[in-house]
Parts: structure tokens; C-alpha cells; sequence
């Protein structure tokens, strides 16, 4: 089943349990409504209505519109996040089809973190640290400067 829906002023093409993002909308996280069917094709021809659930709101990434005019020196520039919400297609017509989650299984072993064993540096004795960084000093001859 493939469909064309229209929210807001954009039109999207959608197949179900397919993950979509439009426009911000005002329905809460959770809540489903019906969005119309422009065009419908493939498996079930002539759909009126699909079911859809809000996953999420969110911003999306950032626009930027640049205004520019050659010759007299104007630049202009700003930036923006569009609100957005995910969308998720439940069903057609009042049919709400299955949706497949994924079945997590966790077991004991994965959910005990096991944290490395830290080794431990045995101090020197303090005359070892000095012969180690004991520096010799050697002394450069003097150089006489001559006149003549």
C-alpha cells in the first residue's frame, strides 16, 4: 500500500508503519488523527483516510538565508530551526495495521558493566629518582675578546 497524504502544504508519499516528518502540528505526542489520501496506488486502490500517530516533536537541523546585492554593499544573513513533528502511518480507513516492534532481550550478563581492573605504579625510592635526574653541569671555557 502506497499513499500520498497532504499535511500542512506539503505532500508526502507514505507506505505503512514508514516514519515521516512534516511541519509542526498541534496534536500531542501519543495522540492519533486521520490525514487524507490524495492518491492512492499499488495493493489497496481508493483509500479515503490513513491513520497516523505523533511520535515526536522536535526542531530540525538549522536553514540559513543569505540576502545579497551585488554593487551596493548589502549583505544580510539569519538563521533558523524549523519545528517539526514525526509522524508514523498506522492504518488505512479505520484499519489500524500491526506494528512490528522489535523485541529487545536483555539478559544478566549484558546488564552488569564490568569495570577493568586499574594497575597500581610501585613508588621508587626517592634515591633512585634523584640519580635519574641528576644533570651534570660542564663549564664552557671563556673567550677573551681581543682589541686591535
Amino acid at each position: 500500500m502506497s499513499a500520498v497524504v497532504q499535511s500542512g502544504s506539503k505532500q508526502y508519499i507514505v507506505e505503512y508503519n514508514q516514519k515521516f516528518i512534516v511541519d509542526r502540528l498541534e496534536q500531542l505526542e501519543g495522540e492519533t488523527f486521520e490525514l487524507d489520501v490524495l492518491f492512492s496506488y499499488g495493493d489497496q486502490k481508493g483509500l479515503k483516510k490513513l491513520q497516523v500517530i505523533v511520535l515526536k516533536h522536535q526542531k530540525g537541523e538549522k536553514i540559513r538565508v543569505v540576502k545579497y546585492k551585488s554593487k551596493s554593499n548589502y549583505h544580510k544573513q539569519y538563521g533558523f530551526r524549523p519545528y517539526q513533528t514525526i509522524l508514523q502511518v498506522l492504518g488505512a480507513d479505520g484499519k489500524i495495521a500491526e506494528i512490528k516492534s522489535p523485541e529487545v532481550e536483555t539478559t544478566v550478563e549484558e546488564t552488569v558493566e564490568t569495570t577493568p581492573k586499574k594497575t597500581v605504579k610501585k613508588a621508587t625510592p626517592k634515591t633512585e629518582e634523584k640519580a635519574k635526574t641528576e644533570v651534570k653541569t660542564v663549564k664552557k671555557p671563556k673567550t677573551v675578546k681581543s682589541e686591535i
